[in-house]
């Protein structure tokens, strides 16, 4: 049986001693994994000697080699198009990983699942630091890429928009895992992405001089182009909105969105029904006046990309936190907002809140969203 993950390792200089703990890592799964090593280096003889070492122990490794140095998004796509796995990650050249329970959750799942990701830590000899992320949904998802470190995605997708003329992968040249999301995320707009999380630290982000895990500000065009890409997707939805990048945290997209409209609730209203209700003894009575909303609540409504939310399907609560909003222990930065799941049938414990259904005409099952006061 062919192996069911791809395992994609760009490489550019790479330290023999980094491959070498790449190869430990990775020989407990060898059998199961294809592990795709991509030489961006070409006048280095290091991977060469390092993979002519190693193809004997294992049995599905490829390497590929670029005649000359094409840089980080050129070495991605070169791995993306030649796995042959059902799915496909990256794990870069410093890193390391534990695949072991992943490739257990996949196997169970059968095909129940569009992306799959863990939680990591960052390490180096003096530091360890942990990230226990939280559930995923589409409106944080499109704020930042936590997910990352590690994400599967399935392959034959990933070829597709490789495949596609008009996408935000053109815009980075150091950010391709970040215009990958977003091409992913765009893909599944109609169809329901299948999410699991599996929240073990199966990751490890090497900290050194130079890596990103020590420093965003290692690749200064990060932001410029995070900026670009976020805004190549929302111009698939709407026109009149600003995003940018954070000044507090230069990785989490803020947006003002809805710019044509007056008011947050008439921008709103573009896309979704709108019952102001008010729920007395149980009973629950639509009303047509806007509810008593705070001011800072209502501005923070502006900040949500409603053209977005009613294109996917989701019976959720919005949240926009003024404090970071625990899950478990797992949190989102402060001001990023986000879904609840939500079960229509059952009681809300709020008396007083905003119901709304998607207008999207080729919704399947029209998203309905729960607003509430949002400060919390």
């Amino acid at each position: 049986m062919f192996p069911i993950l791809s395992i994609v390792t760009p490489c550019f200089r790479t330290p023999l001693y980094y491959l070498e703990r790449l190869a430990s890592c990775l020989n407990p799964c060898k059998e199961r994994i294809e592990w795709i090593v991509v030489d961006d280096s070409p006048n280095s003889a290091v991977i060469q000697i390092f993979m002519e070492r190693i193809k004997g122990a294992f049995p599905n490794v490829k390497l590929i080699r670029h005649s000359e140095n094409r840089g980080i998004r050129s070495a991605y796509v070169s791995g993306f198009t030649q796995a042959s796995g059902k799915y496909v990650g990256i794990l870069d050249h410093d890193d390391e990983v534990n695949l072991a329970p992943l490739l257990d959750c996949l196997l169970g799942c059968g095909d129940e699942i569009d992306l799959l990701y863990t939680d990591e830590r960052k390490f180096s000899s003096a530091i360890i630091e942990s990230y226990h992320k939280p559930s995923f949904d589409i409106l944080s998802a499109v704020q930042y890429f936590y997910p990352h470190h590690i994400t599967l995605f399935r392959t034959e997708v990933a070829k597709q928009i490789l495949l596609a003329s008009d996408t935000s992968i053109n815009l980075a040249t150091t950010t391709f895992d970040i215009a990958f999301w977003y091409e992913y995320l765009f893909f599944f707009r109609e169809n329901g992405l299948r999410v699991r999380h599996v929240a073990q630290e199966l990751y490890g982000w090497r900290i050194h001089p130079g890596s990103t895990a020590a420093s965003i500000e290692q690749k200064p065009s990060h932001i410029k182009e995070r900026k670009s890409i976020a805004e190549h997707f929302f111009d698939r939805f709407e026109s009149n909105y600003t995003v940018d990048a954070r000044a507090d945290i230069s990785y989490v997209i803020k947006g003002e969105f809805g710019e044509n409209f007056d008011s947050a609730c008439e921008y709103i209203g573009h896309y979704f029904y709108i019952d102001f209700v008010h729920t007395n003894g149980g009973i629950v009575s639509p009303h047509y006046e806007v509810v008593a909303l705070s001011p800072i609540s209502l501005r923070r409504l502006r900040n949500v990309p409603f053209a977005v939310l009613a294109t996917y399907e989701r019976h959720a609560q919005l949240i926009i936190p003024s404090a970071p909003a625990l899950e478990s222990g797992r949190s989102h930065p402060e001001g990023v907002a986000f879904l609840k799941d939500w079960d229509p049938r059952t009681r809300l414990e709020f008396r007083t809140y905003l119901r709304l259904i998607s207008k999207q005409a080729n919704a399947k099952t029209a998203s309905r969203l729960i607003v509430r006061e949002l400060c919390l």
